[in-house]
Formats: structure tokens, sequence, C-alpha cells
């Protein structure tokens, strides 16, 4: 197979890839009443800990600040955030999982975590790390040109 239609190929299976486990996300997500938007905010604040910043939740996103404060507001009105001024600066906000955000954030990675499973446990255990391993390789190479630009 010629270089083009082997990148055909790949081009063709990443979008489909990236398709079915949007459409797999949604569903997990669905399930525990969650938009794809609030869950990675869920993500963000966890991943930060405490105090983040609404600012910094709207660029790590690419969301203008109002789209932020909306996302925000609709998790604290499902009790899953709170938000509170900045102790350093009080004209700037912070947001903060509550337990119910956590537990709900938790539930959705352990759904996802398990369908993931599920599908992979049709490898072997070389295959597995072998695809690990050229994914790790893969992503590694995009953020690097991501980076760059």
């Amino acid at each position: 197979m010629e270089i083009l239609q082997e990148l055909q190929v790949i081009e063709h299976a990443l979008q489909r890839v990236a398709w079915t486990e949007q459409k797999r996300l949604s569903q997990i997500l669905t399930e525990h009443n969650l938009t794809l938007p609030q869950f990675l905010v869920l993500v963000s604040i966890h991943r930060r800990g405490t105090g983040c910043p609404i600012g910094k939740l709207a660029d790590e996103m690419m969301q203008s600040y109002p789209t932020m404060t909306g996302i925000v507001g609709r998790l604290f009105d499902d009790k899953l955030v709170v938000r509170q001024n900045d102790p350093e600066d009080r004209r700037k906000v912070v947001v903060n999982l509550t337990p119910a955000g956590k537990h709900v954030l938790e539930r959705a990675r352990a759904a996802r975590r398990e369908r993931l499973a599920d599908a992979l446990k049709k490898f072997s255990p070389r295959d597995q790390r072998e695809f690990l391993r050229l994914l790790t390789l893969y992503l590694t190479q995009l953020e690097k040109e991501n980076e760059n630009q």
C-alpha cells in the first residue's frame, strides 16, 4: 500500500475512533445528567485541586468567560460545584468541587473506564501494551506539534 493510501486509512480510522468515543462518552454523560462541557469542567477543576479561577477554566477550555460562567452556573445549580471569592483577590471567583461533584465525576469516569476495559479485553495483553505504547507515542508527537504552533 502506498503512503498516501496508508495515510487515508489512518485518517479514516482516527475519525471513526473519535466519533465512536464521542458517542460513547455522550451516552455515559447523559446517564449521569452531564453535558460534555460540564464533564470537562469537572475534570479540570478536579485536576487543578482547590480554588480554580473561572478565567483559567475558560482559557483552558477555549471558551469565553461568559460561556464558562454559564457552564459553572449550571454545575452550581446542580450542587456539583461551589463558587467563592478568591481569598487573594476578592474581585476574582474560584470554583471548587462539592462532594456531590466529586462523586458524579468519579461515577462517570468509572463508567467510561469500564467501557474502555470491555473493548480492550478483546486484545491480548501484549497487544494492549503495544496499543498503549503506540497511542502514547502518537499523542506525545501531537502535543509537541501543538506546543510549537
